[in-house]
């Protein structure tokens, strides 16, 4: 585990947290780039990107973004991993990953519905738990991610769904992780707060300025959309779909590209009708939504006489709630490094 220095600066606290995370935000930001995100001087920008170097977290190299001149970027440092715990779905989840959500270890726990939700729970963190600390992948903090209640279509068991961990069981959850790692989570989130967090780091260059809606298909279905202030309000899959749609999820092994694109035109018109966005995030971790996916939706957008969103889709290499959680885990282990003196 990577060892960080305590830092304080002469700044006001709101500041420096705007400050951080602009250095959290998107890809290699510079001293230029955040002060201008953060509207301060460069020299204040500089003291808290000193501040991230001289931690212990980050980095920096020299190179020229966009055809400008060349300057100096900060990189978390590669030893900056998080480890995920994820109660999410049926399949429970262990994955150490880095800043920029690459998985550097995995390690998984199918739901046995023989035994007790808490022995499922004990078994998982004990097992993954013994292989995640004998891998050669170190890690700074732990966060834990949960299901949203009443938010997926499950293709799973209904049974194991009603029975997987809520984030109220956090006090529970915490004692079982420090039993076995010494250390207690320092975040819990939603899947939905997972998202929220990945748009509000712009850990893709996806900006919410005026909301985006975010549609997952694959072994479940989640809808969710994103305000500006990255508040959250999540939708119940379950009432939107009829019978085919059911029973062509329950087959999801089998269902096509075109079966999915059906389902996210589908759904897209609904997020459309109900909140208005500017954009739609697609996101699968079974199928591939393409620019023919995004075509499909805006012509059935321009049919119903409506103003088409944005679409924006995404591949499941780097899941966005994966980036989400680690983003917003390492902003607040920096937040317990790097403080305001006043």
């Amino acid at each position: 585990m990577a060892k960080y220095k305590n830092i304080k600066l002469n700044m006001r606290s709101d500041t420096l947290e705007k400050l951080i995370m602009a250095y959290l935000s998107g890809y290699a930001p510079s001293r230029s780039s955040a002060a201008e995100m953060c509207s301060v001087s460069k020299v204040t920008s500089g003291k808290v990107a000193n501040a991230l170097l001289n931690s212990g977290f980050m980095t920096e190299r020299i190179f020229a973004c966009g055809g400008g001149r060349p300057s100096a970027h900060l990189f978390f440092r590669v030893s900056a991993n998080i480890l995920l715990v994820d109660l999410s779905s049926s399949v429970f989840k262990m994955s150490i990953c880095n800043a920029l959500g690459q998985i550097k270890f995995h390690a998984e726990h199918e739901y046995d519905t023989s035994i007790s939700p808490d022995d499922n729970l004990n078994i998982f963190i004990s097992r993954c738990g013994i292989r995640a600390k004998k891998s050669n992948h170190s890690f700074n903090a732990i966060s834990v991610i949960y299901a949203d209640i009443n938010s997926r279509a499950c293709l799973e068991n209904d049974f194991v769904c009603a029975r997987l961990p809520q984030i109220s069981d956090t006090d529970y959850i915490s004692n079982v992780v420090y039993d076995i790692f010494g250390m207690r989570p320092i975040k819990n989130l939603t899947v939905s707060e997972t998202i929220s967090e990945a748009i509000r780091f712009k850990a893709h260059g996806i900006t919410a300025d005026s909301g985006i809606s975010y549609i997952f298909i694959g072994d479940h279905i989640s809808l969710f959309h994103v305000y500006p202030n990255s508040s959250v309000t999540v939708c119940s899959p379950q009432t939107l779909l009829d019978d085919d749609e059911r029973k062509s999820l329950s087959l999801y092994g089998n269902m096509t590209k075109d079966d999915a694109d059906r389902l996210f035109i589908r759904l897209c018109s609904f997020m459309g009708a109900a909140f208005s966005p500017s954009s739609i995030l697609l996101e699968s971790d079974k199928f591939s939504p393409d620019r023919e996916t995004s075509e499909k939706i805006i012509k059935k957008f321009a049919l119903a006489n409506q103003n088409p969103p944005i679409i924006y889709t995404k591949s499941n290499k780097f899941p966005l709630c994966v980036i989400g959680a680690v983003r917003s885990t390492l902003f607040k282990l920096v937040k317990n490094y790097i403080t305001a003196s006043e």
